[in-house]
This record gives structure tokens, sequence and C-alpha cells, in this order.
């Protein structure tokens, strides 16, 4: 999420606080605890960056070039929006690249059934969507009952617990640090 501030005062401190709020936040003496501050000063002339460039506040100010696949259309710019189809985590920030999500995984095969398990098995996909932070979410249904499992880091897995002499449905999704953003990701 973000927020843009308007009419500050040039050549001033200003300290901002961003506090995380919910319905009783009011009544939580830990709320403090939410909170996250910056400081910042208005001292940097931001129009001297074109556009496809932002200025860096912590770095003084100094005018650089957006991170891959983003971008800045107007001169000023504090920060570069990332391109259609591309995301942040949100623990990452402006000078941080912009990725996607990774492709599907490769040669999903069964390895090894039994009367209440299988072991499954499939390749990496063939893009990462420019992450390291790949995982795996496997969903398996039966009778319109699904069970996921998230967080897999491996190629394989063995599923157990499986009735006998049941139809199985089973699904390998590919997933990164920005799959949650990404509105295709089924």
């Amino acid at each position: 999420t973000h927020y843009t501030l308007t009419g500050l005062s040039p050549q001033t401190n200003y300290t901002i606080s961003v506090i995380s709020m919910n319905g009783v936040s009011d009544q939580d003496p830990n709320i403090n605890n939410r909170t996250s501050t910056i400081i910042i000063n208005t001292s940097s002339d931001t129009s001297a960056c074109v556009a496809g460039e932002y200025t860096s506040l912590q770095d003084n100010g100094e005018c650089i070039v957006c991170p891959e696949n983003s971008y800045s259309p107007d001169a000023g710019a504090l920060s570069c929006d990332c391109l259609h189809g591309y995301y942040r985590a949100e623990n990452e920030g402006v000078d941080t690249e912009c990725t996607t999500s990774p492709t599907a995984p490769l040669d999903l095969e069964w390895n090894d059934i039994q009367s209440d398990s299988i072991s499954i098995s499939w390749s990496p996909p063939s893009g990462t969507g420019g992450r390291t932070d790949l995982y795996y979410v496997i969903t398996y249904t039966n009778g319109g009952i699904t069970n996921e499992i998230n967080n897999v880091t491996t190629t394989h897995y063995t599923l157990t617990g499986l009735s006998p002499q049941t139809n199985y449905t089973i699904s390998v999704i590919s997933m990164n640090g920005v799959s949650d953003q990404d509105p295709n990701i089924n």
C-alpha cells in the first residue's frame, strides 16, 4: 500500500509514522509495536530526475534509473511502478526490480502407487519469474473434497492417507514471493 503526502514545505524535516489498525486497535496497549516511522527532509530537488528515474531519499536525493521491469512516467518521481504483470514482494523496497510468477512445473508424473499413498515428481518450471524463492503448492481432490499442501520446496512428494480405490485429481502449482499478487495464479 502507499499514500502520497502533498503540500509539504521545502527544506523541512518531517517525521512520518504509519500505524496498523483494526476495529479494536484503540483498546490495544501494544499499539506502538505496530508502528513504522521514517524521517525525511524535503530539501531534495526531485524535479531534477527525468521519466525513467526516481529520487532516492536515502541516497541524498540522487536520481536513480528505475529497476528492471519498472517505470516512472513522470519527472520527479519518488519511486518506480512495476510494469503490468510484474510485482514486488511486500518486504521489497523501490530499489528492487519487479518480478513475476514462475511458469508451471514440468513433467508431473507418479512414481509409486500404494493402496493409501502415491509418490509424485516433477521438474522445475522453465521460468522462475526472476526470483530464487521458488516453492510449490500441491492440491489433490476426490469427490469435491480438496486438500492442499503448501510451501513444498522439493520436486517430489508422497501423498499419504488416501482412500483405497478412489480417483484423485492432483495438481502442482509453481509459486514464488510475488505469486500471491498475480491474479492469474490458480
